[in-house]
């Protein structure tokens, strides 16, 4: 079943003065059916490739318009079928669907050189390259302020584009670290010093030894790497 989805109308009409012959409508198709795609695609199309149009080679009268719709939720890259609607004047003329290919590229942030697990992204780690959207993951980055500062989750090969799974906050402490300890217990607030028994990003809730009475407490890092304790 094609749609149940209302046609989107071109602003495109080709005119034949009277009493001529229609020329060939095959190449506004293809322009209206490419500018429709850019209109509508998230991303920069750079190209749109066609089936054999011969079937769609006609001569009208009057006026041609044509109308363009895609399935609900379709994806606009790749194999894209496209439903098409001409008239001619008030009288519809033809209809079918078109699949064409739609190609697009986007700058995205990319290894400037084989990333290890662990490694903490600078400014010299990552660049801005353009890819084809078709073999890029759903999470990649556009900006490298996206990466710079992350700490690498997962091992990327030089001129691999960085997805944001790939990525994850660095940590606010490390193991060993000493750091402030607040013990809260209702109206009683008790500061004094501990020690991380684990890596932290700030949010986490890690071990952490309180060093006046050697026990082990869940704490909480908070963005200035002090750790929070409840009794």
């Amino acid at each position: 079943m094609i749609l149940a989805l209302p046609l989107l109308l071109i602003g495109l009409a080709v005119s034949a003065p009277a009493g001529a012959a229609r020329p060939d409508p095959a190449p506004e198709l293809r322009v209206g059916i490419a500018d429709w795609i850019r209109v509508q695609a998230p991303w920069p199309v750079t190209r749109v490739e066609f089936p054999p149009l011969e079937d769609w080679a006609r001569q009208y009268a009057g006026e041609a318009r044509f109308a363009f719709a895609t399935r609900p939720g379709q994806r606009l890259l790749g194999p894209v079928p496209v439903f098409v609607v001409v008239h001619d004047g008030e009288e519809l003329v033809q209809e079918g669907t078109l699949t064409v290919s739609v190609h697009a590229e986007l700058p995205v942030v990319v290894a400037t050189r084989a990333l290890r697990r662990g490694v903490i992204l600078t400014v010299d780690d990552v660049t801005l390259e353009k890819r084809s959207v078709e073999e890029l993951e759903e999470s990649w980055l556009e900006d490298p302020r996206q990466a710079i500062g992350m700490r690498m989750a997962h091992r990327a090969r030089q001129g691999a584009p960085l997805q944001a799974s790939w990525l994850e906050a660095p940590p606010q402490v490390r193991r060993g670290d000493r750091l402030r300890l607040i013990v809260a217990s209702g109206r009683l607030r008790i500061e004094t010093v501990g020690r991380a028994r684990e890596d932290a990003a700030a949010g986490e809730w890690i071990r952490v030894q309180n060093l006046a009475s050697r026990r082990d407490v869940l704490a909480r890092i908070d963005a200035r790497g002090v750790a929070h304790a409840a009794r």
